[in-house]
This record gives structure tokens, sequence and C-alpha cells, in this order.
């Protein structure tokens, strides 16, 4: 059985940001310290594009969401001041189309790296099919350098294609999961509303 993982990363240098949007939404969510500005969260319930969608609105800033399904497909956006301004859909299992922007255009994306990419680096990315490049058998592993390729912290890149809400609140009987989740999400704390 493969992951089923949901997270986000807001544009903020302050957590405590989130906080807000926590006790407006009435659901817990897990949240980290900023890495490069970038803040990891794990919304309670399965309503994270939602969630997204509204912290970026709310916080005028750039969220990141994605979300694996089983290790095979992907699926992420970004927000801007509460618009999707991309949408990307890599998933084998349920349709024909893979690797399928279905809003933005490759530039778009590059214009949220701080170093441009070469549109051919991109493209291999977004579309390389798993099976047949080695680097990009599971979803997690095209999830860690889309995040990368966005300049999120290789650390916080790690945790947030690792971990789900449920992981979190699960581990305390697991302590390898437990010592990750330290290393790769530094002071992660549950915002309840």
């Amino acid at each position: 059985m493969g992951s089923f993982i949901h997270s986000i990363a807001v544009k903020t240098k302050n957590k405590r940001d989130l906080q807000q949007v926590v006790d407006e939404r009435k659901e817990a969510a897990y949240v980290g310290d900023s890495v490069d500005d970038w803040v990891p969260v794990f919304p309670e319930n399965y309503g994270e594009f939602d969630f997204a969608q509204k912290t970026s609105e709310k916080l005028q800033t750039t969220v990141f969401i994605g979300s694996t399904h089983d290790s095979d497909d992907l699926y992420f956006q970004i927000y801007d001041k509460g618009k999707t301004i991309f949408e990307y859909d890599y998933a084998p299992t349920f349709s024909s189309d893979i690797g399928v922007i279905r809003i933005g255009t490759i530039d778009t994306l590059n214009e949220y790296a701080s170093q441009k990419k070469d549109e051919k680096d991109i493209k291999e990315i977004l579309n390389a099919e798993a099976g047949k490049n080695d680097k990009y058998v599971f979803a997690e592993e095209r999830y860690a350098d889309i995040l990368e390729m966005l300049d999120i912290q290789k650390g916080l890149a790690r945790g947030l294609t690792s971990f789900a809400y449920d992981y979190i609140e699960n581990s305390s009987s697991q302590k390898e999961l437990e010592d990750s989740i330290k290393k790769d999400l530094p002071n992660l704390v549950k915002y309840t509303p």
C-alpha cells in the first residue's frame, strides 16, 4: 500500500498568522516553524484545498498544496492571494491523461522559483512517466522535486511529502516516525480552534 499525503506550505514568516485561519475553520491543524519563509500545515479534515485557498486569500500570500494518492497519483495547486494560479494533475490511476497542467503554464510555475528553470527540465519533472524513469517510481519523489524547484527547503519538502495529519496525530506510538517528524518538521504544534 502506498502513501496518502495531504500537505500545505504557506509563504509567511509568522506561523501565528495561521492560528486565526484555524480558528475560523473550526478544525485542528498541525503547523510547523517557518523554513525559508514557508510554513508547513497539515489540516485535520480533507477540505485542504478550501483551507489553502482561504489561507492564501486571508493572508494575501502564496500557498502551495499537494496531495498524493496511494503513491501513484499527484495533484497540486498554487494559490496567490486567494486565486488559483497553477493546477497540475498526474493521475494514472484515474485517467489516461497524465502530467496535465489544468490551470496556468510552465512559465507560471517558473515565476515561483527564485532561480528560473529550463522549460525542458520542468517538463521532465511534470511529464516523466512513472516506471519508465527510475527517478519517479513513487509520486512522492515527483512531489519532492516540484517542491525543491519552488525553493521549498529540502528538509521541509521531505516532511511535506512524507506526512499527513493522521500520520502525525498517530505518531506518538511510533518512535521512528516521531523522530522523523521532529527532524523534518521543526517545532510542529497542533492548533485547535
